[in-house]
């Protein structure tokens, strides 16, 4: 494979990457936010249905509401904690950080002509691209492993 067909595959690659874990950052941006709210309202929701002084007739509808509410909080916490949107929306946006360096450098590489590229060049960048992704794929692993291995001792 000769150098322009490396650059044209490695731009496109690199580009496709960025494009991914951009929509998978937004993703579990999204999704993160939208547990910490939830999170939010069901607990001062449980501490207002505890702590409205209420007629002794509806003291134990707040009661239920609020027993209700807590549970209610505690599997969604479980669920965030298995999921681990925030941890990964951090990853993501540094591998989109990441990515963007490589395009820079390779775009910094080409400032000299594609003809004073070498193919060592054009291979290392592959290289950081291809590490990136393995890193990232064993984080993802790892993480699942974690999270497993935490459930199974219980």
């Amino acid at each position: 494979m000769g150098k322009e067909q490396k650059l044209e595959l490695l731009n496109r690659r690199i580009e496709e990457e960025i494009n991914n874990f951009q929509g998978k950052r937004r993703e579990c941006k999204i999704k993160a936010i939208i547990i910490k709210v939830v999170e939010g309202i069901l607990s001062l929701a449980t501490m207002l249905f505890l702590g409205l002084k209420v007629d002794s007739a509806n003291i134990p509808l707040m009661q239920n509401l609020a027993l209700i509410s807590s549970s209610t909080l505690v599997f969604i916490l479980t669920i965030e904690t298995f999921l681990n949107y925030k941890s990964f929306w951090i990853r993501y946006t540094a591998n989109v950080i990441s990515l963007k360096q490589l395009k820079d450098s390779l775009s910094f590489l080409l400032t000299e002509g594609i003809e004073n590229v070498s193919e060592k060049d054009l291979d290392n960048i592959f290289d950081d691209l291809e590490e990136l992704i393995n890193a990232t794929n064993e984080y993802w692993v790892q993480i699942r492993k974690d999270k497993s291995a935490t459930s199974s001792k219980k």
